[in-house]
C-alpha cells in the first residue's frame, strides 16, 4: 500500500491537473477567445462551448439567435422572464424583436417587442425597436400599425433624427389611410419645425397625394396657409389652386393674399398679369407697403429703373419701418448702380448699413465697390466695420492686407485660430514673405474621461463597455446615447460617442461629436486628427496617381459628404464623393472605372467604388485644367464649361478669381476644400505648398 500511495496521489494530481487545465482554458474561451470568437462571427463554435451565465450566457443566446435557432432562444429567453433579473434581458428581447424583423415575421417581432416593453417600460431600447417596426409595417402597407409604433417613437426617441423619421412614416401612413387633411397639417407642421428637412425632401413626400388635395377640404384660412405651404415647395399650381378659392372671401387677409399672389407671379415672370394685380390693388386698397415693393420689382424687372427708384423711394417715405425696407434699399441701390448714378447708390448703401447694422452683406458689397474703384481709403474703412463682425473678421484683415501689403493682417489672422480660407491663404503669404507662422493647433491634450463611479444609471455604463468591446455597435450606441442626456459629464460621452462612431463607420458622426470636444479657440493636434481625419486613405491612395494629393481628395471629399458614403443630395449626387450618376455613368464609359453590371446609384453608394470613380473624374479635371488648383476644384462643383467661361472673364488674381466667382455655392464650396486642404497639409505634412492656384 505503501508503495502505491505515490501513485494513487500522482494520479490525483494528474486529474486534478488536467481538470484544472480544462477549466482554465475553457474560462479563457469564455473570457477572451469567446469574444474574438462573437467578432468573427464563429457562432457555431460559441454554441458548442454553451457557456452558461452572465455575457458568456448573453453571448450564447445572440449566437444562437444569429444562427437562427429562435425555438432554443425562445426556451431559454422564456426560463428567465419569471424573475426577470437577468441583467441583459432587456437586450435580449431587443435584439429578438430585431432578428424577426429583419426576417420580415412582424408578428413575431411584435410579439418579442411587446415582451420589452411590458417587462422593461422604461428602457431606451424601445423607441429604436418602435421605429423599425414602424418602418417595416409601412413598408408592408399596414399603415395602422406603421401610425401606432411611430407615434411611440416621436413620443420617447431621445434622437431628433428618430422623431423626424417617426414624423414622416406618420404622414405617408395618414395619407394612405385617406386622412390627407390631418397629413398635410402634419407634414407642414414638420417642415417647419425641423429645420433637417429641406423643402426637397418635404416635396418629394407628398409629391404622390398632391393631386388628392383639394381646397374643399380645407377653411377659407387653412387654404391660405397651405398655398404659402406649396410655393415654398414649388407647387406653384397647387399654390395658385388654393389662392383662387380665398382671394374674394377673406378681406382681412388682403395683405396676405396679395402678397402670396404676387410672389407667384414673379415667379412666373408673368409680368403682364402682375401689373394687372397691381393696378387692381392700387386702386382698391391704395398705396400699402406690399403694393409698392412689388410695383418696384415689377418696374424694375422691365427695366424701367427710374420708375423703380421712385416708388422705392415712395415706399420707404410713407413707411420708413416697412418689414420690405431692407429688400427694397437693396433694389433701389441695384437700380442706381445699373442706371450709373453714383451718388445715389451710394447714399442708400450708407443708409442700409446704418440701418441694418446687423448685416454684413452690405458692408463687404460696398467695399467690393471702393476696392474696383481704387479708392483704397474707403475701401478700408469698410474693412474696418466687417472686421467687427466675428465670422467676417478674417475676410477683413486679408483684404486689408491686399491693399497695404502689411504682414500684419496676416499675423492677426493667424493668431484668431479660425482656419478657413483667409486662415489658409494668410499662412502661405506669411511663408512666402520669410515669416515662420506659428502652428495652428495646440499641444496634444487628453481627451474627457467619463468618470464611472460618478454617473446616473451605472448599470448602462456597464452594458455600453461590454457591447462596444464585443462589437455591438449599435446597440453600444443606444446606452452611451442614453448616458449622454442623463448625465452632466458631456465631454466624456462625447469623446466615447466620437470613437464609437468611428469604430461603427459613422464618420459623419465621429467628427460631429469631436467638434463638441473643443474648448477655447485652440485646438490640441490630437483632436485636429479627429476633426481631419484619415477615412479612406487607403482606398483614396489605391486610385490616385503621382500627381496628385491624397489629402486634397480627403479635403474634397469632407466637404462634399462629410465621409457619409449613404449621402444623397437634393440634386441627386450620390456617396462620399457626391457623384451624379450621368457623371459615373460617363466615367465608367472611359474606361477609367469598372462599373460591372449594378445599377449607377447602387454602385454609387458602395464607398469603394464611389472613389474610385471621384478620384478618376478628379484626375480628369485636373489633367484638364494643367494641374490648377482653382480651377479643378470648382469644375467638380460646376462643370468644367462653366469654370472655362470664367477663366476668360474673370480676373486672373487667384484671390480677385474667388471672390468674383458668379455662383455662390461654388465659391463657397471653393473656400471649403481649401480650407480642408490647409488643415490636413499642416496635421499630416506639417506644410502647405499647394499647387498654382489659377
Amino acid at each position: 500500500m505503501k508503495v502505491r500511495e505515490p501513485l494513487f496521489f500522482g494520479l490525483f494530481l494528474i486529474i486534478v491537473g488536467t481538470v484544472a487545465f480544462f477549466n482554465v482554458n475553457f474560462s479563457l474561451a469564455n473570457e477572451t477567445d469567446l469574444y474574438s470568437l462573437f467578432q468573427q462571427g464563429d457562432y457555431e463554435t460559441i454554441v458548442s462551448l454553451k457557456p452558461g451565465e452572465g455575457e458568456e450566457l448573453f453571448l450564447y443566446l445572440v449566437s444562437l439567435l444569429n444562427l437562427n435557432r429562435e425555438e432554443e432562444v425562445e426556451k431559454e429567453i422564456s426560463s428567465l422572464l419569471p424573475e426577470k433579473d437577468y441583467f441583459w434581458l432587456d437586450h435580449l428581447l431587443y435584439l429578438s424583436s430585431l432578428h424577426f424583423i429583419e426576417k420580415e415575421d412582424l408578428d413575431k417581432a411584435v410579439i418579442w417587442e411587446k415582451r420589452l416593453e411590458n417587462y422593461f417600460p422604461s428602457s431606451p431600447l424601445l423607441p429604436y425597436i418602435t421605429l423599425r417596426l414602424a418602418q417595416s409595417f409601412e413598408e408592408n402597407n399596414l399603415f395602422n400599425s406603421a401610425l401606432l409604433y411611430a407615434m411611440y417613437t416621436f413620443t420617447y426617441s431621445l434622437k431628433e433624427e428618430d422623431k423626424l423619421s417617426a414624423l414622416k412614416i406618420t404622414f405617408q401612413s395618414l395619407a394612405h389611410l385617406g386622412y390627407l387633411k390631418e397629413a398635410t397639417f402634419l407634414l407642414r407642421r414638420t417642415y417647419y419645425a425641423f429645420s433637417t428637412l429641406s423643402s426637397q425632401e418635404t416635396r418629394q413626400l407628398i409629391q404622390p397625394f398632391i393631386s388628392q388635395i383639394f381646397p374643399s377640404d380645407f377653411s377659407l384660412e387653412e387654404r391660405l396657409s397651405l398655398a404659402d405651404f406649396f410655393f415654398s415647395l414649388g407647387f406653384t399650381e397647387k399654390a395658385k389652386d388654393f389662392l383662387d378659392q380665398i382671394e374674394k372671401y377673406l378681406p382681412e387677409k388682403e395683405e396676405e393674399i396679395f402678397t402670396l399672389h404676387a410672389r407667384i407671379l414673379v415667379r412666373e415672370e408673368n409680368w403682364k398679369e402682375l401689373e394687372q394685380l397691381i393696378n387692381e390693388n392700387l386702386l382698391k386698397r391704395g398705396e400699402k407697403e406690399e403694393i409698392l415693393f412689388y410695383w418696384g420689382v415689377l418696374e424694375q424687372r422691365k427695366a424701367n429703373y427710374g420708375k423703380a427708384t421712385q416708388i422705392y423711394e415712395r415706399l420707404l417715405f410713407l413707411y420708413p419701418e416697412s418689414e420690405y425696407a431692407f429688400n427694397t434699399f437693396q433694389n433701389l441701390a441695384f437700380s442706381f448702380r445699373v442706371m450709373g448714378k453714383e451718388k445715389g447708390y451710394l447714399e442708400t448703401m450708407e443708409k442700409i448699413i446704418s440701418r441694418f447694422p446687423g448685416k454684413s452683406a452690405p458692408i463687404w458689397e460696398l467695399f467690393w465697390f471702393y476696392y474696383n474703384k481704387n479708392q483704397m481709403l474707403s475701401a478700408q474703412e469698410m474693412l474696418e466695420k466687417l472686421k467687427s463682425f466675428p465670422e467676417e473678421r478674417n475676410k477683413a484683415l486679408f483684404w486689408w492686407f491686399k491693399i497695404d501689403s502689411s504682414p500684419e493682417h496676416l499675423e492677426e489672422i493667424v493668431k484668431s485660430g479660425v482656419i478657413d480660407y483667409y486662415y489658409a491663404r494668410a499662412w502661405q503669404e506669411l511663408e512666402e514673405r520669410g515669416f515662420f507662422p506659428s502652428f495652428p493647433f495646440g499641444e496634444e491634450k487628453p481627451f474627457p474621461q467619463v468618470d464611472p463611479t460618478n454617473i446616473s444609471y451605472p448599470e448602462h455604463w456597464e452594458k455600453y463597455q461590454f457591447l462596444k468591446k464585443i462589437g455591438m455597435w449599435e446597440n453600444a450606441e443606444i446606452e452611451v446615447l442614453f448616458l449622454l442626456f442623463q448625465n452632466s459629464q458631456k465631454k466624456g460621452f462625447y469623446r466615447e460617442l466620437s470613437e464609437l462612431y468611428t469604430q461603427k463607420g459613422d464618420y459623419q458622426k465621429s467628427i460631429l461629436y469631436s467638434l463638441y470636444l473643443q474648448e477655447g479657440e485652440e485646438i490640441p493636434l490630437n483632436l485636429a486628427r479627429r476633426i481631419y481625419p484619415e477615412f479612406f486613405l487607403s482606398s483614396i491612395q489605391k486610385f490616385i496617381g503621382d500627381e496628385l494629393d491624397p489629402y486634397l481628395i480627403l479635403a474634397l471629399i469632407r466637404a462634399e459628404s462629410f465621409f457619409n458614403s449613404a449621402a444623397v443630395s437634393s440634386a441627386g449626387a450620390i456617396g462620399l464623393a457626391q457623384i451624379m450618376p450621368s457623371t459615373a455613368s460617363w466615367v465608367i464609359e472611359k474606361g477609367w472605372a469598372d462599373g460591372g453590371e449594378e445599377d449607377i446609384s447602387l454602385l454609387l453608394l458602395n464607398a469603394e467604388k464611389n472613389l474610385e470613380i471621384g478620384v478618376s473624374y478628379f484626375s480628369y479635371l485636373w489633367e484638364r485644367f494643367g494641374g490648377k488648383l482653382y480651377p479643378s476644384i470648382c469644375s467638380y462643383n460646376a462643370g468644367p464649361g462653366r469654370v472655362d467661361q470664367w477663366l476668360e472673364t474673370l480676373p486672373p488674381d487667384p484671390d480677385l478669381f474667388v471672390e468674383s466667382i458668379p455662383f455662390s455655392e461654388t465659391q463657397n464650396y471653393l473656400k471649403k476644400v481649401i480650407a480642408n486642404y490647409f488643415a490636413y497639409s499642416i496635421i499630416y505634412q506639417g506644410r502647405f505648398s499647394p499647387p498654382p492656384y489659377l
